[in-house]
């Protein structure tokens, strides 16, 4: 046996790891684990100018926040090259730490849904950022049509302390917590792959460092791709191209009337809950809208504060909430938006197979919407490219490939969000806190 053995290894530092911490610690604190995880500057190529700008294009906030060398180059330049927005990142936390996580649990007659939403209001910091002050939420039902507001909730910092409260980071409440409870965090690793030794039970872990770390049980959230390609480039997958599913999304900038009358004619300014939170949220209202079969989820957003610096004019008008946009994500109650990648580390050939669409009825119930809520639609690229809502999963639980039927020990899971199945039309946060909560408490059970 070896020395230094732990008894869980979390491989992966975003909100799924976050998750499974937090539900061991729970459960059983005196358990010995660790967290191992790549950070800055792991990229073996440095980003080229036309993939800088391309980054800069597609994905803005992650271009400012974020160094060039931690973001996948071989990823990004298959992703130009196929036209798609497909991106990975080797940050600390993953695509959390640019966004959060907002939280809409809509489907709450769903198994475990009690259980799991006490987890979440125990060991996380929801904050309800457009408080109603008792003021009654949209509802409208009828046989073709339904409409239901959600009030938007998100995940703040809660053991990560630093004076303010802001949307959580979980690389950051990760580091807090082993502070915390004195845990391990292996911060710039990158995994290779493992071994699992069949006579006492344990894995080893090699690292590209030639670094050797030995465990007992290991939780795996790398994340939709880097996931299956740990996995087979430790021989427990053969697959050699995997599908890849995520949110349809469709963006559509609007003028806000309402408040174009209320900053210019009766001189009223919107004072509320929302406006505290502003410069790190976008999201002010959300509602689940059903047409026929498919779900719709409709949020409505605001530019923070001073987002259009460069072009005073506009930034005044988004300061005043008189320009704002709409995001809706589509169901998948007909199909999925699903692209095929290649594991190849050198190509990443990609090809979308499906790519769902609003239709014509949708279309109209929208438009109505819109003008019910006194935002009027401007003429825009509605439809963006696959990987814009950066809401992946499924691409170890689809047609082709099936985790939990390959996976032949009880020491293994994988957390994120590459085995979940279905995400339905709201953002996942909920549900990969879900998929991570139920998959750790099986590798909990080997210590009862």
């Amino acid at each position: 046996m070896k020395k230094n053995v732990y008894d869980i290894a979390i491989l992966g530092s975003g909100l799924s790891s976050l998750t499974a911490i937090l539900k061991i610690l729970e459960t059983n604190p005196k358990l010995k684990i660790c967290v191992i995880s790549s950070n800055k500057n792991s990229s073996k190529e440095c980003l080229s100018e036309s993939s800088i700008n391309y980054l800069k294009k597609n994905h803005t906030k992650i271009a400012k926040n974020i160094s060039k060398k931690q973001v996948d180059n071989l990823l990004l330049k298959s992703s130009k090259r196929y036209k798609t927005s497909f991106i990975q990142t080797f940050n600390f936390g993953g695509f959390g730490s640019f966004w959060g996580g907002g939280l809409f649990p809509i489907h709450r007659k769903s198994k475990n849904f009690k259980e799991i939403y006490e987890f979440i209001l125990k060991n996380f910091n929801v904050i309800n950022i457009n408080k109603k002050n008792n003021k009654k939420k949209l509802t409208i039902r009828n046989n073709l049509f339904e409409i239901i507001e959600y009030d938007p909730k998100f995940i703040f910092n809660n053991f990560h302390k630093a004076g303010t409260k802001y949307i959580i980071d979980p690389g950051k409440e990760i580091r807090s917590l082993s502070e915390k409870f004195k845990f391990r965090v292996y911060g710039n690793t990158f995994l290779e792959n493992f071994i699992f030794n069949k006579d006492n039970y344990i894995f080893t872990l090699s690292s590209s460092k030639n670094k050797k770390i030995y465990a007992k049980n290991i939780i795996i959230g790398l994340g939709v791709l880097n996931s299956p390609l740990f996995l087979k480039n430790s021989k427990f997958i053969d697959n050699e191209n995997i599908e890849i599913s995520e949110h349809k999304l469709y963006r559509i900038p609007f003028i806000n009337l309402k408040a174009l009358f209320n900053n210019y004619f009766f001189k009223q300014t919107d004072n509320n809950f929302f406006e505290k939170y502003r410069k790190f949220i976008s999201l002010k209202e959300s509602f689940l809208l059903k047409v026929i079969r498919r779900y719709l989820f409709i949020g409505i957003y605001f530019f923070p504060n001073q987002f259009f610096m460069r072009i005073p004019i506009l930034n005044k008008l988004c300061n005043k909430k008189i320009i704002g946009f709409s995001q809706i994500y589509l169901g998948n109650e007909y199909r999925t938006s699903t692209l095929i990648i290649s594991l190849s580390k050198n190509k990443f050939k990609q090809k979308i197979i499906s790519k769902p669409r609003l239709n014509l009825f949708e279309i109209f119930n929208i438009i109505i919407f819109l003008f019910s809520k006194s935002l009027i639609p401007l003429p825009f690229k509605y439809s963006l490219k696959f990987g814009s809502s950066y809401h992946f999963y499924g691409s170890l639980k689809n047609k082709n490939i099936d985790f939990d039927k390959i996976n032949i020990t009880n020491n293994i899971e994988v957390i994120d969000s590459s085995t979940i199945s279905s995400i339905g039309a709201e953002p996942s946060s909920f549900l990969l806190i879900k998929n991570s909560y139920l998959r750790t408490k099986k590798i909990l059970k080997n210590f009862e």
